[in-house]
């Protein structure tokens, strides 16, 4: 009997239902919203290190994130190839350049990564299809995510690096707004020849085990003969530690964490406004049921009926929304954004949560109703 009596309730002023759905929904894609940029973020500190297949990574002791990796002596690759585990071994550079769009004048920061030109070590399709085009002096590969004011991106097209003409033999996508306008990947040669950085000194260390080699116990043996320079990371750790540390201890990371919690305290305050509003126009309704002897879980029950009502409602919009902005989102910033099964069901388990807290404040009116002051 209360179904329908607190369907009636939300239904009674459909422009006010309309106008709480509203807001409700907006407070939920909030939520989704910042739950995205969060994932997308994540999803792109490691994206880099994702691209390429590796069991063990080695840094300097001073590594932080990518975006300020240090370097150690190449001589630890070197060494930890006195392990019998341990297959072979590549190495990855990172430096900050600058892109020069030869029509336009137009300077833009650059990232330039530089790799041992191993196609076994490299997972991503189109960089591993693009190793071979970057062999000769001076070729890039360019990534298609780059900032619009590179320019043209054309295979073939001849651009400037480090003020030294280039020629785009390749593409691919990666994204690295979060730490540069684009990115560039070229041979070692090439690298340590247009950033004239020391080639004894490297960022990454990437190894690989023989077959039927555990990782981990291939990882304790390298801290111990290796000198405390370097740190060693198993292939989820490296990526796990990048993740962690641009979400945990980067401010955009904290940004949106922070997004998180106001967005779902924006919903619970909107869905207590219109609870508490309905719930205040008719208390004379609940102590009249109260004074007929209806029990306390019946007379909650209408309340928390139209609180689950409400958000149900709110949630479904939103949940279309979102899909919709993430692709939005996706196609002007090249963000990595995904809305998985896993997120829908986090906000949907949040949704209910802002359910249940908003029914405790929004009925505390109703336990208070004496049916006496009726008369």
């Amino acid at each position: 009997m209360n179904i329908p009596i607190a369907r009636k309730n939300v239904f009674q002023n459909k422009k006010r239902a309309a106008a709480a759905v509203s807001g409700i929904a907006f407070s939920v894609l909030l939520v989704f919203m910042q739950l995205g940029f969060l994932q997308g973020a994540r999803t792109a500190a490691g994206a880099l290190f994702d691209r390429f297949n590796y069991d063990l990574g080695i840094v300097s002791e001073r590594y932080k994130f990518m975006g300020a990796p240090d370097r150690f002596d190449k001589m630890r690759l070197t060494q930890a190839q006195v392990l019998p585990e341990i297959e072979s071994w590549v190495n990855l550079n990172i430096s900050n350049g600058w892109w020069k769009d030869p029509d336009t004048e137009l300077t833009s920061e650059l990232m330039v990564f530089g790799i041992t030109l191993d196609q076994g070590f490299i997972r991503d399709p189109e960089i591993r299809s693009g190793v071979e085009k970057i062999q000769k002096n001076n070729t890039v590969l360019v990534d298609v995510y780059s900032h619009p004011g590179y320019g043209d991106l054309t295979v073939g097209r001849e651009v400037e690096v480090n003020e030294k003409t280039v020629t785009i033999t390749g593409q691919f996508k990666l994204g690295v707004s979060l730490f540069s306008d684009g990115c560039v990947i070229m041979s070692n040669d090439n690298f340590f020849r247009l950033t004239r950085i020391d080639p004894r000194k490297l960022n990454y260390g990437f190894l690989r085990v023989r077959e039927g080699a555990d990782p981990e116990a291939v990882k304790e043996k390298l801290k111990r003969i290796l000198p405390d320079d370097v740190l060693v990371f198993t292939r989820e750790e490296m990526i796990n530690q990048e993740q962690d540390y641009f979400i945990s201890v980067k401010p955009v990371g904290v940004i949106f964490q922070t997004g998180v919690v106001v967005a779902f305290i924006v919903g619970v305050v909107i869905l207590f406004q219109v609870l508490n509003t309905d719930i205040s126009n008719r208390l004379n309704e609940f102590a009249t049921l109260k004074a007929m002897g209806f029990n306390s879980g019946f007379i909650y029950g209408i309340g928390v009926k139209q609180a689950l009502m409400y958000a149900l409602m709110s949630y479904f919009p939103a949940l279309g929304l979102a899909y919709v902005v993430f692709h939005v989102v996706h196609a002007l910033s090249k963000m990595p954004m995904d809305l998985t099964p896993g997120m829908a069901l986090f906000v949907f388990s949040m949704s209910l949560i802002m359910c249940i807290i908003s029914c405790i404040l929004g009925l505390q009116k109703v336990r208070r109703t004496d049916p006496a002051e009726l008369y």
